[in-house]
Protein backbone atom coordinates (compact mmCIF):
# COMPACT_ATOMS: atom_id res chain seq x y z
CA UNK A 1 0.00 0.00 0.00
CA UNK A 2 1.28 2.71 -1.20
CA UNK A 3 2.28 5.23 2.06
CA UNK A 4 1.42 3.08 4.63
CA UNK A 5 3.76 0.87 6.18
CA UNK A 6 4.64 -1.12 10.01
CA UNK A 7 1.03 -1.75 10.08
CA UNK A 8 0.35 -4.07 13.35
CA UNK A 9 -1.98 -6.72 14.14
CA UNK A 10 -2.01 -6.51 18.02
CA UNK A 11 -1.24 -9.71 19.34
CA UNK A 12 -3.37 -11.56 22.08
CA UNK A 13 -1.91 -10.92 26.08
CA UNK A 14 0.13 -14.04 27.47
CA UNK A 15 -2.55 -16.02 29.25
CA UNK A 16 -0.43 -17.85 31.83
CA UNK A 17 -1.89 -16.83 35.11
CA UNK A 18 1.30 -15.02 36.41
CA UNK A 19 0.11 -12.56 33.35
CA UNK A 20 -3.04 -11.67 34.60
CA UNK A 21 -5.33 -10.07 31.25
CA UNK A 22 -5.18 -6.60 32.76
CA UNK A 23 -1.84 -6.92 33.62
CA UNK A 24 0.08 -2.85 33.26
CA UNK A 25 2.97 -5.34 31.44
CA UNK A 26 0.26 -6.48 28.57
CA UNK A 27 -0.42 -2.87 28.45
CA UNK A 28 3.21 -1.69 27.71
CA UNK A 29 3.68 -4.55 25.22
CA UNK A 30 1.36 -3.68 23.42
CA UNK A 31 2.18 0.44 23.43
CA UNK A 32 5.81 -0.65 22.68
CA UNK A 33 4.72 -3.22 19.50
CA UNK A 34 2.71 -0.79 17.62
CA UNK A 35 5.38 2.58 18.25
CA UNK A 36 6.53 3.24 15.07
CA UNK A 37 3.76 1.89 13.10
CA UNK A 38 1.11 4.00 10.49
CA UNK A 39 -1.57 1.86 11.68
CA UNK A 40 -2.89 -0.46 14.26
CA UNK A 41 -5.23 -3.67 13.19
CA UNK A 42 -6.90 -5.01 16.51
CA UNK A 43 -7.74 -8.82 15.38
CA UNK A 44 -6.71 -10.82 18.16
CA UNK A 45 -9.35 -12.86 20.24
CA UNK A 46 -8.96 -15.89 22.20
CA UNK A 47 -12.97 -16.67 21.41
CA UNK A 48 -13.21 -17.74 25.05
CA UNK A 49 -15.04 -16.91 28.72
CA UNK A 50 -12.45 -14.06 28.68
CA UNK A 51 -12.97 -12.54 25.28
CA UNK A 52 -14.51 -10.23 26.80
CA UNK A 53 -11.98 -9.28 29.22
CA UNK A 54 -9.12 -9.16 26.54
CA UNK A 55 -11.09 -6.82 24.00
CA UNK A 56 -11.64 -3.86 26.31
CA UNK A 57 -8.06 -4.21 28.07
CA UNK A 58 -6.78 -4.26 24.56
CA UNK A 59 -8.74 -1.55 23.02
CA UNK A 60 -8.56 0.67 25.97
CA UNK A 61 -4.60 0.27 25.57
CA UNK A 62 -4.28 1.19 21.50
CA UNK A 63 -6.67 4.10 22.52
CA UNK A 64 -4.02 5.74 24.92
CA UNK A 65 -1.14 4.93 22.62
CA UNK A 66 -2.50 6.29 19.83
CA UNK A 67 -4.51 9.40 21.41
CA UNK A 68 -3.25 12.66 19.79
CA UNK A 69 -1.25 10.93 16.44
CA UNK A 70 -4.37 10.47 13.39
CA UNK A 71 -3.48 6.90 13.45
CA UNK A 72 -5.55 4.89 12.18
CA UNK A 73 -7.52 1.94 14.44
CA UNK A 74 -8.91 -1.32 13.30
CA UNK A 75 -10.88 -2.95 15.22
CA UNK A 76 -12.20 -6.07 14.63
CA UNK A 77 -16.27 -7.05 15.86
CA UNK A 78 -18.62 -9.38 14.02
CA UNK A 79 -22.04 -9.72 12.51
CA UNK A 80 -23.41 -11.41 16.33
CA UNK A 81 -23.75 -7.64 17.21
CA UNK A 82 -26.76 -8.17 14.72
CA UNK A 83 -28.77 -10.15 16.78
CA UNK A 84 -31.38 -12.38 15.06
CA UNK A 85 -32.54 -10.32 11.99
CA UNK A 86 -35.45 -13.04 11.06
CA UNK A 87 -35.86 -12.06 6.74
CA UNK A 88 -34.33 -8.66 7.39
CA UNK A 89 -30.60 -8.50 5.64
CA UNK A 90 -28.34 -6.49 8.26
CA UNK A 91 -26.32 -3.57 7.30
CA UNK A 92 -24.12 -1.13 8.78
CA UNK A 93 -27.47 1.00 9.94
CA UNK A 94 -29.55 -1.69 11.32
CA UNK A 95 -29.76 -1.42 15.14
CA UNK A 96 -27.47 -3.41 17.30
CA UNK A 97 -29.47 -6.10 19.48
CA UNK A 98 -25.99 -8.32 20.55
CA UNK A 99 -26.27 -11.75 21.54
CA UNK A 100 -25.51 -12.48 24.84
CA UNK A 101 -21.79 -13.56 23.62
CA UNK A 102 -20.67 -10.65 22.21
CA UNK A 103 -22.67 -7.43 23.99
CA UNK A 104 -19.79 -6.39 25.37
CA UNK A 105 -19.08 -5.22 21.47
CA UNK A 106 -21.87 -2.95 21.28
CA UNK A 107 -20.90 -0.30 23.82
CA UNK A 108 -16.90 -1.35 23.25
CA UNK A 109 -17.28 -0.47 19.64
CA UNK A 110 -18.72 3.22 20.39
CA UNK A 111 -16.38 4.06 22.58
CA UNK A 112 -13.42 3.39 20.06
CA UNK A 113 -15.82 5.04 16.99
CA UNK A 114 -16.10 8.38 19.64
CA UNK A 115 -12.25 8.56 19.63
CA UNK A 116 -12.30 10.46 16.22
CA UNK A 117 -12.85 13.11 18.37
CA UNK A 118 -9.28 12.78 20.51
CA UNK A 119 -7.03 12.77 17.00
CA UNK A 120 -7.36 9.07 16.59
CA UNK A 121 -8.84 7.42 13.15
CA UNK A 122 -11.12 4.74 14.14
CA UNK A 123 -12.73 2.23 11.88
CA UNK A 124 -15.06 -1.14 12.85
CA UNK A 125 -15.24 -3.83 10.43
CA UNK A 126 -18.00 -6.89 11.15
CA UNK A 127 -16.75 -9.99 9.38
CA UNK A 128 -19.51 -12.50 8.27
CA UNK A 129 -18.85 -16.30 8.15
CA UNK A 130 -15.06 -16.62 7.34
CA UNK A 131 -13.67 -19.61 4.70
CA UNK A 132 -10.67 -19.92 3.31
CA UNK A 133 -6.79 -20.85 3.53
CA UNK A 134 -8.08 -23.90 5.92
CA UNK A 135 -9.31 -21.94 9.13
CA UNK A 136 -12.27 -20.19 10.78
CA UNK A 137 -15.07 -21.99 11.91
CA UNK A 138 -15.98 -23.70 8.31
CA UNK A 139 -12.78 -25.31 8.22
CA UNK A 140 -13.96 -26.68 12.29
CA UNK A 141 -16.94 -28.00 10.65
CA UNK A 142 -14.64 -29.73 7.67
CA UNK A 143 -12.26 -31.28 10.42
CA UNK A 144 -15.22 -32.53 12.49
CA UNK A 145 -16.96 -34.39 9.69
CA UNK A 146 -13.98 -36.11 8.81
CA UNK A 147 -13.63 -36.90 12.32
CA UNK A 148 -17.19 -38.73 13.03
CA UNK A 149 -18.39 -39.02 9.57
CA UNK A 150 -21.12 -36.12 9.71
CA UNK A 151 -21.08 -32.58 9.80
CA UNK A 152 -22.99 -30.68 12.52
CA UNK A 153 -24.59 -27.98 12.91
CA UNK A 154 -27.14 -26.53 15.56
CA UNK A 155 -30.71 -26.16 15.27
CA UNK A 156 -32.94 -27.03 11.95
CA UNK A 157 -30.21 -25.50 9.68
CA UNK A 158 -32.46 -22.75 8.51
CA UNK A 159 -30.37 -19.98 9.96
CA UNK A 160 -28.80 -18.14 7.37
CA UNK A 161 -25.05 -16.63 7.17
CA UNK A 162 -23.75 -14.51 4.85
CA UNK A 163 -19.97 -15.41 4.15
CA UNK A 164 -16.58 -14.33 3.18
CA UNK A 165 -13.63 -15.55 1.69
CA UNK A 166 -10.80 -14.97 3.84
CA UNK A 167 -8.75 -13.06 0.95
CA UNK A 168 -11.69 -11.13 0.38
CA UNK A 169 -11.43 -9.84 3.96
CA UNK A 170 -8.24 -9.06 3.86
CA UNK A 171 -8.61 -7.26 0.52
CA UNK A 172 -11.42 -4.73 2.83
CA UNK A 173 -9.06 -4.51 5.46
CA UNK A 174 -6.38 -2.72 2.83
CA UNK A 175 -8.63 -0.84 1.59
CA UNK A 176 -9.99 0.31 4.91
CA UNK A 177 -6.63 1.24 6.06
CA UNK A 178 -6.01 3.43 3.17
CA UNK A 179 -9.07 5.24 2.14
CA UNK A 180 -12.19 4.70 5.45
CA UNK A 181 -13.01 8.13 6.77
CA UNK A 182 -12.90 8.34 10.62
CA UNK A 183 -15.69 6.47 12.21
CA UNK A 184 -16.60 4.19 9.34
CA UNK A 185 -18.42 0.88 10.39
CA UNK A 186 -18.26 -2.02 7.57
CA UNK A 187 -19.55 -5.26 7.08
CA UNK A 188 -17.26 -7.69 5.68
CA UNK A 189 -19.43 -10.12 3.76
CA UNK A 190 -20.13 -10.95 0.30
CA UNK A 191 -22.92 -12.19 -1.72
CA UNK A 192 -26.16 -13.48 -0.46
CA UNK A 193 -27.09 -15.55 2.83
CA UNK A 194 -26.82 -19.01 3.02
CA UNK A 195 -28.77 -21.41 5.22
CA UNK A 196 -26.46 -22.96 7.97
CA UNK A 197 -27.67 -26.70 6.76
CA UNK A 198 -25.83 -25.99 2.90
CA UNK A 199 -22.87 -25.25 5.02
CA UNK A 200 -23.15 -28.42 6.83
CA UNK A 201 -23.73 -30.10 3.55
CA UNK A 202 -20.45 -28.29 2.17
CA UNK A 203 -18.13 -28.81 4.96
CA UNK A 204 -19.32 -32.94 5.09
CA UNK A 205 -18.86 -33.00 1.03
CA UNK A 206 -14.89 -31.32 1.53
CA UNK A 207 -14.44 -33.96 3.66
CA UNK A 208 -14.87 -37.05 1.97
CA UNK A 209 -17.75 -37.77 4.61
CA UNK A 210 -20.59 -37.18 1.97
CA UNK A 211 -22.94 -39.99 0.93
CA UNK A 212 -22.59 -41.36 -2.70
CA UNK A 213 -24.90 -40.46 -5.81
CA UNK A 214 -26.86 -37.05 -5.74
CA UNK A 215 -30.11 -36.21 -6.30
CA UNK A 216 -32.16 -32.94 -7.96
CA UNK A 217 -28.52 -31.88 -8.52
CA UNK A 218 -27.82 -32.27 -4.79
CA UNK A 219 -25.14 -34.32 -3.22
CA UNK A 220 -26.40 -36.74 -0.38
CA UNK A 221 -24.22 -35.35 2.05
CA UNK A 222 -24.60 -36.50 5.44
CA UNK A 223 -24.71 -33.55 7.89
CA UNK A 224 -25.99 -33.81 12.04
CA UNK A 225 -28.19 -31.41 13.84
CA UNK A 226 -28.11 -30.54 17.85
CA UNK A 227 -29.42 -28.11 20.18
CA UNK A 228 -31.12 -24.77 19.02
CA UNK A 229 -29.36 -21.71 17.24
CA UNK A 230 -30.76 -18.19 16.61
CA UNK A 231 -30.71 -16.62 13.02
CA UNK A 232 -27.92 -14.35 12.83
Amino acid sequence: MAGLSGVLTSPPFRREREHPPFAEAGNLHLRASWRGSDAVVHAASPDDANTAAYDETAARAIIGGLRGTSKRFIYTSGCLVYGTTGDTPATEDSPLTALELVRFREALEQEILDTAGDGIHPVVIRPGWVYGNRGGTAMMMVCAAAEHGVARYVGDGRNRWTTVHAADLADLYALALERAPAGSVFNGVHGAATPLIEIARAASEAAGAGGGGRKHGRSKTRVRRFGRSPTP
